[in-house]
């Protein structure tokens, strides 16, 4: 599975995708939230996705750190996602490879991300999830 990029807001987004002029409006306007937009890389010829966390600890990090951090969802693939640490250690075993956990206390149990192909037109939603394809089309026109 393809590993998505948790940035600190759009700015720094658009140090590392090609941001078409006409995908900003829609992107301020949903991000930070939960859309992983999938976008032309810069500088090489492959697609990254791109997320904005609504988290203010997790963007303080980000920052902190100055670049994009890579991100998985906290479950086992094909599994439903984890929302506390008791849960993640349970599904994934004692003897789980686990390096690190940042402890953001037990998280509100929600879909995983609307995640969104941009790199052609029309746009396509790869994965439905929070953000809604009304929403969609309100924030980025008829390209769906």
């Amino acid at each position: 599975k393809t590993i998505a990029w948790l940035c600190a807001d759009l700015e720094m987004a658009r140090k590392h995708a090609c941001i078409a002029p006409e995908l900003e409006h829609g992107l301020a306007r949903l991000w930070p939230g939960a859309l992983t937009a999938i976008l032309p890389a810069l500088g090489i010829e492959v697609s990254i996705g791109l997320r904005v966390s609504r988290y203010p600890w997790l963007t303080d990090l980000i920052r902190a750190f100055g670049r994009p951090i890579a991100v998985t969802s906290a479950n086992i693939s094909g599994e439903a996602p984890q929302s506390s640490i008791a849960q993640l250690l349970k599904d994934f075993g004692a003897g789980a490879s686990i390096e690190c956990i940042v402890d953001a206390g037990d998280l509100p149990a929600k879909a995983p991300s609307t995640v969104v192909d941009f790199t052609q037109k029309p746009y396509r939603v790869l994965r439905d999830g929070p953000i809604s394809r009304h929403d969609l089309k309100e924030a980025f026109g008829e390209s769906f």
